[in-house]
């Protein structure tokens, strides 16, 4: 799995930012170039913020002209793209002695999003998502069906995907480094 996308709106000093990481010249190494006080640590910060929301203050997330009086969203979102050996995992796990569900089309991204929803400057919603397309069929179906969210097989792929797929995401506030680890 690798992360292709983030896009981050409202949070800290930036209003909105879409970083593509799958564009020309496609790399596994990412450099952040800017003037001191530019953003570099607050983009950092927002990828960190997505895996890892207890780390930080519910209050300090806002961006600081609004402190006082807040009233939007503050959102981070990441598309990630699986390997076709991944995706071959997935299917095997979904087509077991018990489920037979055969994937028909690739999965090919997953979609990751955390939100926050504030009154002024009260947090007052919190969401998470994770969204896996994944169509398939079992030999009783006519015609391929999208997995929905509350069906044990989708279910049993998330978790598999949450848990031994998606890639960490760890930043270290002392080096000011973001590693992407992949499983």
């Amino acid at each position: 799995m690798r992360y292709n996308k983030f896009i981050i709106k409202n949070f800290k000093g930036i209003r909105e930012l879409v970083i593509d990481l799958n564009r020309p010249p496609r790399s596994n190494i990412f450099t952040l170039v800017g003037l001191n006080e530019s953003g570099k640590t607050t983009i950092l910060e927002a990828m960190h913020w997505l895996s890892n929301p207890k780390n930080y203050d519910l209050i300090s997330l806002i961006p600081k002209n609004k402190l006082l009086n807040f009233n939007g969203e503050i959102s981070v979102s990441a598309e990630i793209e699986l390997s076709e050996d991944e995706e071959q995992v997935i299917a095997g796990l979904l087509y077991d002695k018990h489920n037979k569900f055969k994937i028909t089309e690739p999965i090919n991204r997953i979609y990751i999003s955390r939100k926050y929803h504030y009154t002024d400057s009260n947090i007052v919603n919190r969401e998470y998502s994770f969204n896996t397309k994944i169509i398939g069929k079992t030999k009783r179906m006519k015609a391929p069906k999208i997995l929905k969210e509350y069906e044990e097989r989708y279910k049993v792929a998330n978790d598999y995907i949450l848990n031994n797929l998606l890639p960490s995401i760890i930043y270290s506030l002392l080096s000011q480094r973001l590693i992407f680890k992949s499983v």
